[in-house]
């Protein structure tokens, strides 16, 4: 489904029809949708779909905006302030070490929420110019 999802609407969609997936359908995981569907005769599903909605109805609307709507938590982005060239190196120039140390740091907080996909690019891109 388009648009913005709400928690209140994939915890009763996990609870009354989970069995067949329906709160996966909705939470835009269609591939997941289609197991629960194909398995639904099992009732296993019916059980997993009960856990997911103590799940969605205890989450923290804002883990909910973060995971299903792409919201960030945070009011204001993050800027990432890299070292100048030069510092931490020697003769202006860092150890291999330290730039792969730095970009992993990077990744680490996109894959954290904390990081836009073009903020990471900015800061990784200027992290190799000063190579």
């Amino acid at each position: 489904m388009a648009g913005r999802k709400d928690k209140n609407t994939a915890a009763i969609l996990a609870f009354a029809l989970g069995g067949f997936g329906a709160h996966r359908f909705y939470l835009g995981q269609p591939g997941w949708g289609l197991v629960y569907i194909i398995f639904a005769w099992t009732f296993i599903p019916s059980l997993v779909a009960f856990f997911e909605f103590l799940n969605l109805l205890f989450m923290d609307p804002d883990e909910f905006d973060r995971r299903y709507n792409g919201g960030h938590t945070l009011a204001a982005p993050i800027t990432v302030a890299m070292l100048p060239p030069g510092v931490g190196g020697t003769g202006g120039h860092r150890p291999v070490e330290d730039v792969a140390e730095q970009i992993q740091k990077l990744h680490e907080l996109r894959v954290a929420g904390l990081l836009t996909d073009e903020e990471f690019e900015r800061q990784k891109a200027k992290i190799l110019d000063a190579m």
